[in-house]
């Protein structure tokens, strides 16, 4: 999916980690989204998680919130606790599964109403 997405999307820049990942790049993530939130540009952030998902998830929702008007956000799955956490953002979408179709469909979406709004 990534792969796909990289390729349909050129200009944007991917940021790609999972609860396995070195806690440094969490400091990154959140250095990302302070950048962002200072030149007043949305991040998009897609979550892949199921209730069986515990490891580092929850940390980092709550890195989320703390930038929740800048913070698009795109549950995958269902994982209750990240699911309510995400709900307080001003924006944020749940998808049950993960096909690209689905979810390419509502980036595009999202980067043209972005551009419409601007």
């Amino acid at each position: 999916m990534l792969t796909k997405l990289k390729e349909q999307y050129t200009n944007t820049i991917f940021f790609d980690f999972d609860n396995h990942s070195e806690g440094i790049l969490f400091g990154y993530f959140s250095r990302i989204l302070e950048e962002n939130k200072k030149e007043d540009q949305n991040t998009m952030i897609i979550i892949e998680a199921f209730d069986s998902t515990t490891k580092g998830v929850i940390p980092f929702c709550e890195t989320l919130l703390r930038s929740k008007d800048y913070v698009k956000a795109v549950l995958i799955g269902e994982h209750a606790i990240v699911e309510k956490m995400l709900a307080s953002l001003k924006s944020f979408t749940k998808i049950e599964n993960h096909g690209d179709q689905n979810l390419i469909s509502l980036i595009q979406s999202s980067s043209s109403n972005e551009s419409a709004s601007r």
